[in-house]
C-alpha cells in the first residue's frame, strides 16, 4: 500500500468539474492552462484533496492521485485514483493498453481524411491515428478541421508534434504551430 503519512504539499482550490466519483476513483474535467502535477503550487494534483470526497475504503489515499497527464494547454477528462488498489489497477490497465485515450482537436490547413502518423520522439517510436470529422473553409487559415486523434503510444507532445510535422498544427498551439 502507498505511504499514508500526511504530506506538506499545498492544498489549493481550483473550481473543477467532477464528471464521476465513487469511493475508488474519480473523473474530472481538466481545464486548459493548468498543470496536472509537478513542483508548482497551482496544479490539479494539489486541488484534488479539496475537490473530491475522501474515500471510506481501508486503503484510501490521503491525497487522490492523477493516473495520467494532459498537457498544460489541453482540457479533457482526467482519471484520478482515490485508493491504493485503484491507482495500481488503473496504472496496470494503462501499461497493458486496456485504456484508450481519444482526443479531439481543431487543426489548421488542408489535411488528409484519415491516416496514421509514425515517428520517433526522443529516440522512441510513437504512433498516432487520426480521422477528420469535419472541415470548414477559413479566410485566415484556408481550412479548419475537427480531428479525432487516437495515440497508440503516449509520448510527451506526441499528437502536437505529429500534426505539426504534417503541416496541420493544432489551432492555438504556440509551441509547435504558427
Amino acid at each position: 500500500f502507498r505511504d499514508q503519512t500526511p504530506s506538506n504539499k499545498p492544498r489549493i482550490t481550483i473550481p473543477l468539474k467532477v464528471i464521476f466519483e465513487d469511493q475508488h476513483l474519480a473523473v474530472i474535467n481538466k481545464p486548459p492552462g493548468i498543470e496536472v502535477s509537478g513542483n508548482k503550487k497551482y496544479t490539479i494534483a494539489n486541488a484534488l484533496v479539496n475537490s473530491l470526497k475522501k474515500s471510506n475504503q481501508e486503503d484510501a489515499l490521503q491525497r487522490p492521485e492523477p493516473i495520467h497527464r494532459l498537457d498544460y494547454p489541453t482540457s479533457g477528462c482526467l482519471l484520478i485514483g482515490k485508493t491504493s488498489k485503484a491507482v495500481m489497477k488503473l496504472n496496470r490497465a494503462f501499461q497493458k493498453k486496456k485504456i484508450n485515450k481519444v482526443y479531439y482537436a481543431i487543426t489548421i490547413g488542408n489535411q488528409k481524411a484519415s491516416g496514421t502518423i509514425q515517428s520517433n520522439l526522443d529516440g522512441k517510436s510513437c504512433i498516432s491515428h487520426f480521422k477528420v470529422i469535419s472541415s470548414v473553409p477559413s479566410k485566415k487559415y484556408n481550412t479548419l478541421n475537427l480531428v479525432k486523434l487516437i495515440p497508440e503510444t503516449g509520448r510527451t507532445h506526441q499528437i502536437r508534434t505529429h500534426l505539426a510535422a504534417k503541416h496541420c498544427p493544432i489551432m492555438g498551439d504556440i509551441k509547435y504551430g504558427d
